[in-house]
């Protein structure tokens, strides 16, 4: 069993609200600048209300981290874009370029027919810079995950940027788009 299989079943199955977030997330769309040899030791999930306590319990190969989405931003919701996924797989209508609500996008990394829901990258890095701590490694990761994000869409990040709660990660966030020259 993959740690995704555990995400699907939270999601899908089970009905958490939840969402593969931060570093996580961006590692999932090709924006990792140091890829990994195995398994992610630690997998980044936001939720939007409860999760399990034998998540954090669970006898496995990865350790999950929790974080309450409420804390980052102002409006989460991300029950739409679960809905969305779900309906999109009872009618077999589920495609890359198909639009999921407020800056969440899906994963078939555990199987073509087991999508399940991440942070897209503008809301991912956000999520990443809200993590660090004093930690230099961390900080070094961030700024060379801003750097490959060079793509970022306007109009998504100054939504983000308008419901985040965190004076902290938004400074961080224009200092990493300076020091880059991102536009």
């Amino acid at each position: 069993m993959r740690w995704q299989q555990v995400v699907v079943s939270l999601q899908l199955v089970m009905g958490y609200r939840l969402s593969v977030s931060g570093e996580t997330a961006l590692t999932l769309q090709g924006c990792a600048h140091y890829l990994p040899f195995s398994e992610p030791g630690l997998v980044h999930l936001l939720s939007d209300g409860q999760t399990p306590t034998w998540l954090a319990r669970l006898d496995y190969k990865v350790r999950f981290s929790v974080f309450d989405g409420h804390r980052l931003f102002r409006i989460q919701r991300m029950e739409p874009a679960i809905d969305r996924l779900k309906s999109c797989l009872a009618d077999d209508t589920l495609h890359w370029h198909q639009p999921f609500p407020r800056n969440f996008t899906y994963s078939a990394s555990a199987g073509p027919d087991r999508p399940f829901l991440i942070s897209r990258s503008e809301r991912a890095i956000l999520e990443v810079m809200d993590e660090l701590t004093g930690d230099r490694t961390r900080f070094h990761t961030a700024d060379v995950l801003m750097e490959i994000l060079y793509d970022l869409i306007p109009n998504r990040v100054e939504q983000l940027l308008r419901d985040c709660y965190r004076i902290r990660v938004k400074r961080l966030f224009f200092w990493f788009t300076e020091s880059h020259g991102h536009a």
